[in-house]
């Protein structure tokens, strides 16, 4: 379930990114500021980042697993709600050793 929702955040946050918004995107990647180029580029990485960790969880990969992980710990600080579930993904996780069934 994860897998797919992080596919689909991804994936769907690109593209409103770049087709959604007004006439022109939020930051344009040929503009004169490089804070807008770097902000243009750090969305579209962290974009691809929700698409390949969602692939690596449906794959059963362990690189998967581990930048699934390190998107839980990255979400216990979103208080509250990000808090509660992290921490609860964390603790189900670890519980039922779901680490094992990543190659």
């Amino acid at each position: 379930m994860f897998a797919v929702t992080l596919i689909a955040l991804g994936a769907g946050g690109t593209l409103f990114f770049l087709f959604g918004t007004s006439p022109a995107p939020f930051f344009d990647p040929s503009s004169q500021s490089e804070v807008e180029r770097a902000l243009f580029y750090l969305v579209l990485v962290t974009n691809f980042a929700h698409v390949a960790t969602g692939v690596g969880l449906m794959m059963l990969k362990k690189w998967g697993f581990v930048l699934f992980k390190c998107f839980l710990f990255v979400g216990v600080l979103a208080f509250p709600i990000g808090t509660v579930i992290s921490y609860v993904t964390l603790s189900y996780i670890k519980k039922h050793r779901l680490e094992e069934n990543f190659v």
